[in-house]
This record gives structure tokens, C-alpha cells and sequence, in this order.
């Protein structure tokens, strides 16, 4: 049985204001992101909201405003998770954009707070998790090459990443999606 409930629908250039957590600057990474994926194409945001009773069935708590069912010219484009990992002092925002298959089409840091390690936001590391799915290992240093002076980042942005890709198999197996 599918449980959700529709929240809000956001479009494409319009803040996601009911996400506290999500800076400005979060937000135009995610619009850049959008636009690089989906040119010229309006994109729904809408928000999946998953029961407490859903998710103590499922063994996990979701967020608020962290998992989005994504809709282009009422087209099922995907899904897009939101999540916060933490760097060595602090905590760096970070989404996972999912195509229909549930493999990941693209992650992207958002926001990065700390001094040294920003380089997990190069494209060259977040495009190694392009094509992985809850099945693809996920190993640090193996399947995923780490950046020197970020390990910590590095480590957190590879099992957040995991984390949120084995959760979204979950919900999508017990159909909650």
C-alpha cells in the first residue's frame, strides 16, 4: 500500500522555503542542478511525507522535507533526498537525485562548512557514485576513490550516500514511494 502524503509542490526556480535547514546557497546548487539535468523543463518538487507508523515498520526515521518525488510535464523524473552528514567539525548538507530505476543519477554537496575537505564538492569524486544502485558496493578507497586531506568528508559523504540509496530501496520494495 502506498503512504504518502503531498505536503507541497515546488517548481523549478522557487525556493524549497519549507526546508529550515537548506541555505540559499543550497537551494541555487540544487536549481544549477536541475537545470544541467533537465534544460529548459519545468520540474515539480514535491514532498513525500513517510507515516511514523510507516517508519518504525520500516526501522528508520525520515526526515522532514528530505525526500522529494521529482515530476517534469506530469513525467515520473525521479526522486531527490536531501541529508546532512558530518565533516570533521561540522556538518555539510548534501541531496542524492535518483532516476525511476533507483539508481543514482547525481549527488551534490550543497553546503560545505569547514575550512579543508571542500573538495568533496569537485565533480570528479561525486560523479563516482553516478550509476550505483542499493545493490553497488560502496567502499571507500575501493569502489569509491577518497580525496587526500578530506577523509573524514569523504568517509560521511560515501555511507551517507549509501545510507540514503539502500532507505529509498527500502521505501520503494514496501511501497511507500
Amino acid at each position: 500500500m502506498k503512504i504518502f502524503i503531498l505536503i507541497s509542490v515546488f517548481s523549478f526556480g522557487v525556493a524549497l522555503q519549507d526546508v529550515p535547514w537548506l541555505d540559499k546557497s543550497g537551494q541555487k546548487r540544487i536549481d544549477k542542478t536541475f537545470d544541467k539535468l533537465w534544460k529548459d523543463q519545468e520540474v515539480e518538487i514535491v514532498t513525500l511525507d513517510v507515516s511514523m507508523v510507516d517508519q518504525k515498520e520500516l526501522g528508520f526515521k525520515i526526515r522532514k522535507q528530505t525526500l522529494y518525488k521529482l515530476m517534469g510535464n506530469a513525467t515520473h523524473l525521479g526522486y531527490m533526498y536531501l541529508d546532512k552528514a558530518p565533516s570533521k567539525f561540522d556538518k555539510f548538507d548534501y541531496m542524492v537525485i535518483y532516476n525511476n530505476d533507483l539508481t543514482i543519477k547525481e549527488v551534490k554537496v550543497l553546503v560545505y562548512r569547514e575550512d579543508y575537505g571542500g573538495e568533496i564538492m569537485s565533480g570528479s569524486f561525486v560523479r563516482q557514485f553516478r550509476g550505483k544502485n542499493s545493490f553497488s558496493p560502496f567502499e571507500l578507497g575501493k569502489d569509491i576513490q577518497g580525496i587526500s586531506g578530506a577523509t573524514i568528508s569523504c568517509r560521511s559523504a560515501v555511507e551517507g550516500v549509501k545510507k540514503l540509496t539502500k532507505r529509498i530501496y527500502k521505501l520503494n520494495q514496501s511501497g511507500k514511494l
